[in-house]
Formats: C-alpha cells, sequence, structure tokens
C-alpha cells in the first residue's frame, strides 16, 4: 500500500507541475475567491496583474481596489452574477487594473466558474487570469489606422466605394462617388453595386465578377456612359478602376471602385479638337484658292491671318486645358499621397515597437502597411493612365434550362422543407448575361415559395412557348422591339394579388403585404423588371386574390 501512495503522490505532484508550467507559459495566473472567509487567493503571476510581489491571501474588499474605477461597477456587477445559479456560474471579464506599483494601467482578462452545493450555495469560485494590454493597445492602434483610411477615402477628392467581393454590396461611399453617381447616401449604402447602376450591369457586370473572382485590376479610362442620375438620364465620360483588395491569405475580400468624372474634360477637348478640325479645312481650302490665283492673294493672305489667330485661340484653349488637368492630378496626388505617407510612418514606428511581438499585432500592422502601399500605388495609376480602347463584349448564348436547375439547385433545402412541387417544360436558349436571369428566375421562385397559402403546398409550373411580335399584349414597356419572342411563364397556386396592383408591384420598395406578414425587401420584382428590360424584353403577371399568379417573361428569340 505505501508503494501505491508513494506512487500516486509522485503522479500528482508530476500533473500539477506540468499544469503549472502550462500556465506559466500561457503567462496566465490562478486565482480563487473563498465565499466562507471573503479571500482571495491567487499565485505571484494573477497578483503581478495589480502590482503585488506576494502571494499571500487579501481580503476581496482590498482586491478590487486595484480595478480601474470606470470598469467597478461593471465587475462587481458581473462577478455578483457569476455566483447566482441562474448564471450557471459562467464569468468571464476584460477590463482595466491600477496596480499598487505606481497605479501603473493594464489590461486583463479574467476567467472564471463558481461551483455550487446541491443546496444552491457557493462554495468554490475560481479561474484563471492573463494581461492583454499588448493586444488591446495594438487593436487600437489598428482601428484608429483603420478609421485615417476610412476618413481618407470619404474626404478624397475622387469617387471612391468600396464593396463586399462576395455579394457586391456597397459598404462605404464618399460624397464625390455620390456627386458622380447622382444619387443619394441611401440610394448607394447596403445596396448590391448593380441595383443602383443597373444601367450600366450589361457593360461592366463582367468585368466586376472577374475582379472579385481572379483578384486581377480592371481599369477603363474617359468611357461614355448613360446613367440615370438625379431622376434623368445622362450621358457622361468617367474613368474608373474595379481595384481588389485582398486579405493575408490573398483571397479578395473588398473591391475598391475609383471614379472620376471627364465629362466636361472630353466635352471641351472635342470642341476645341472640331474647331481645330473645322479651322484646319478652312485653311487648306485656303491655300488651295491661293495657289489657284495670285490675284486673290492679298484676300486670301488676310483669312489666313485671321483663321491663325483662331488657331492659336484654340490651341490656346486645348493648352490650357491640359494644364488644368495637370494641374488637377499633381493637386490630387498631393492630396492623397500625403496622409498615405503619414499611415505608412506610423505603421513603421508600430512595426518597430511590435518586431519580437509573435501574437496577432506585428501582423495586423503590416496588412495595414500593405493595404496602404496599395491605395498608394492605385493612386499613382490611376493619374497617370494613358488613352486605352476597349469593346463591349457581346453577351453569350444562355440555356434557360441549365439556368432554372441553378435555381432549384439553390433552393433544394426551401422546396423541401415547405413541400412544393415544381413542374419544368423545355426552356430555349436565349443571348443574355446568365447571372442576371439566373436571380430573374431566383427571384420568381423565390417568392412562388414565399408567397404560398397556409396550409397547402406549393405548385409551380414554368413552362415556354415561342410568339411572333404582332401577338404581343398590348401596354408592354420594352427597351427595344424585336420580331420574335420568348414567352416564358412561372405560374403558382399561392395567396395572389389584385392586378389593380400590378403596375406597384414592380417598383422598388413597394409590397403588398407587411413585413410582419412576408420577409423581403420590396425589390425583388423591381430587379426582375430590370433584368428583362436589359435583355431587350418585358414582363407583366396575371393574378387574383387567393388564386394563385402567373408571371410572364418575354425574351428577344
Amino acid at each position: 500500500m505505501t508503494g501505491d501512495s508513494n506512487s500516486l503522490n509522485r503522479k500528482s505532484l508530476t500533473e500539477r507541475l506540468d499544469i503549472d508550467f502550462a500556465l506559466r507559459s500561457a503567462g496566465l495566473g490562478v486565482w480563487e475567491i473563498d465565499p466562507k472567509t471573503n479571500q482571495v487567493l491567487w499565485d505571484k503571476r494573477c497578483q503581478a496583474l495589480v502590482g503585488l510581489e506576494n502571494d499571500n491571501p487579501i481580503p476581496f474588499e482590498e482586491a478590487i481596489q486595484y480595478i480601474h474605477p470606470d470598469d467597478l461597477t461593471r465587475v462587481l456587477a458581473a462577478i455578483q452574477w457569476a455566483m447566482t445559479a441562474q448564471s450557471g456560474g459562467h464569468f468571464d471579464e476584460t477590463y482595466r487594473t491600477q496596480g499598487a506599483d505606481q497605479g501603473a494601467l493594464r489590461w486583463v482578462r479574467f476567467w472564471g466558474q463558481a461551483h455550487f452545493s446541491p443546496a444552491g450555495d457557493v462554495h468554490r469560485f475560481s479561474g484563471i487570469a492573463q494581461e492583454i494590454t499588448q493586444h488591446v493597445v495594438a487593436q487600437q492602434a489598428l482601428i484608429e489606422s483603420e478609421q485615417l483610411l476610412k476618413n481618407l477615402v470619404l474626404g478624397a477628392p475622387i469617387g471612391i466605394s468600396i464593396l463586399n467581393a462576395a455579394d457586391l454590396v456597397i459598404e462605404t461611399v464618399n460624397d464625390a462617388f455620390m456627386e458622380v453617381a447622382g444619387k443619394s447616401y441611401e440610394q448607394l449604402m447596403g445596396q448590391p453595386y448593380w441595383v443602383p447602376f443597373a444601367e450600366a450591369a450589361p457593360y461592366f457586370a463582367d468585368a466586376l465578377d472577374r475582379v472579385a473572382r481572379e483578384g486581377v485590376p480592371f481599369s477603363i479610362n474617359e468611357t461614355p456612359l448613360v446613367l440615370i442620375r438625379h431622376g434623368k438620364e445622362e450621358l457622361i465620360y468617367v474613368t474608373f478602376v474595379y481595384m481588389p483588395l485582398s486579405d493575408s491569405a490573398g483571397q479578395v475580400k473588398k473591391i475598391a471602385v475609383w471614379v472620376l468624372e471627364n465629362t466636361h474634360q472630353v466635352t471641351e477637348r472635342r470642341k476645341v479638337e472640331e474647331l481645330v478640325q473645322q479651322r484646319t479645312e478652312e485653311l487648306a481650302a485656303t491655300n488651295e484658292e491661293l495657289s489657284a490665283t495670285n490675284e486673290e492673294l492679298e484676300a486670301h493672305n488676310e483669312e489666313y491671318a485671321v483663321l491663325n489667330e483662331e488657331l492659336e485661340e484654340a490651341n490656346s484653349l486645348l493648352i490650357r486645358s491640359n494644364e488644368n488637368l495637370q494641374q488637377f492630378a499633381y493637386v490630387a496626388s498631393h492630396d492623397l499621397q500625403e496622409p498615405l505617407r503619414k499611415i505608412q510612418q506610423f505603421g513603421d514606428l508600430l512595426r518597430t515597437r511590435y518586431t519580437d511581438s509573435v501574437g496577432d499585432e506585428l501582423d495586423y500592422i503590416q496588412r495595414m502597411q500593405v493595404a496602404a502601399s496599395r491605395m498608394s500605388t492605385l493612386i499613382k495609376d490611376l493619374l497617370d493612365f494613358s488613352r486605352i480602347s476597349t469593346r463591349r463584349e457581346a453577351n453569350g448564348l444562355v440555356s434557360l434550362d441549365k439556368v432554372i436547375r441553378q435555381v432549384l439547385s439553390t433552393l433544394e433545402l426551401t422546396i423541401a422543407e415547405t413541400g412544393a412541387q415544381v413542374s419544368l417544360e423545355p426552356l430555349p436558349t436565349v443571348m443574355g448575361d446568365a447571372s442576371q436571369l439566373n436571380q430573374l428566375f431566383q427571384n420568381l421562385l423565390s417568392n412562388a415559395l414565399k408567397f404560398r397559402r397556409p396550409g397547402i403546398s406549393a405548385h409551380i409550373s414554368v413552362k415556354a412557348s415561342w410568339l411572333a411580335a404582332e401577338h404581343l399584349p398590348e401596354g408592354l414597356k420594352y427597351q427595344r422591339r424585336a420580331i420574335a419572342y420568348h414567352q416564358i411563364d412561372v405560374q403558382d397556386n399561392g395567396i395572389g394579388f389584385d392586378e389593380k396592383y400590378l403596375d406597384r408591384i414592380f417598383q422598388v420598395f413597394q409590397r403588398l403585404h407587411g413585413k410582419s406578414e412576408y420577409a423581403g425587401t420590396g425589390i425583388g420584382l423591381a430587379i426582375c423588371e430590370k433584368v428583362v428590360a436589359n435583355h431587350g424584353g418585358a414582363i407583366t403577371a396575371t393574378s387574383q386574390p387567393g388564386q394563385g399568379a402567373t408571371f410572364t417573361i418575354y425574351l428577344p428569340a
């Protein structure tokens, strides 16, 4: 028996030493509050968090004196709650301490667990603690740096918006971007990028998707673009860049959109070019007349002098315009680069200070500097772009059969949960954008599943037919007229709607039911109408309350 007892004692001692080594390696201290004596027992590592140098027990009232006054009430409330049976005994708080060593300020995290007797009384309350001052300071520095970058974006003289790469939702937008877009903050923030800029989607949606997918920047210089600005259609010229922003693993997380409107510069330059061309042609005609007859030489010379004067004036206008552009480029570059240099300098100071850090602090600082450097390079490239020519990529052939099956795969879980039945007839292949058409049918089928009658399984059918243009219903709105159309009907047996609301349901944010009845944003059908319009077609619907609804799409054949 003695041998077994000694063996157990050695095993217990070894386990305690292993635990102590693990705690010491992790920088963790151990503490315990004795509810009977109201004494705090803690080891040297734990007492060092409040500037004490011995491991003697101290009264609870003395221990809490080292908690920062601004955190004291919160910490005491958390301790009291942890010592109630309702809480499960869990305790986890982060707060500041003011040490006995001349009031040194530290950030600490205390974890603990209260243990209860069968009667519900606390007979033990113990846990571990760790100093996290460096982590908190680094986090605060990162937050300040990110705020500085955000302020830089918001105050930049060129339009900047930041998109979430996963869903292209607009997360940040500055005043200059809103000015170019001709839309308000509320119309842009939180919206998928192609909702407020739907008219530009057919030209640049594929490019933006490639940036998100492949992480390769896309840029275009002085391109003409028709946008709905301040409620009316306008032709503008813009230079813009889609720039991927990747994390440390190389994954594209955000996309920065940089835009500079060139409408005035392009218009003025073209006026000057037209004037120069006109005067050049007139000068050529004058020279021919001069060579034809010497008798008219004097008159022609006078006209030649006048034309030269006008040409010099035109050239002066062109030179002045180019000088203004160069001055703008210099000012924009200087105003944007100076704050970035400060960010990088502060980052160098932080990196020097935390060179020996093995945690996340150094990584955060490095990521901050990489982002600032990338932004600096982007500004330089944007202002140095030479004229480039692009062509619009034609839409490709899209199988609607493939599109609808992808949508059904996405909605598979919802269909199974609701017991819905979906019947499909063969669908045609059309010219278009696969991602937009996918969203069109996703919205229509999602609505059919959502607006089902209580207690009745949804029955949805999708079918198609060919229709000559002269047989189209009257009153439909088309972007362009085709010879023939594919008619696609999406029919359900849901709650339906009164057809007097037909125009209303395709408007943005228009709902026929309260949010408490059916979830949604009220823009799904508006998106459907916009997708169909982008493809040169039209959409309408027929329905009666309680009798289901049929949404009919007409796409050029």
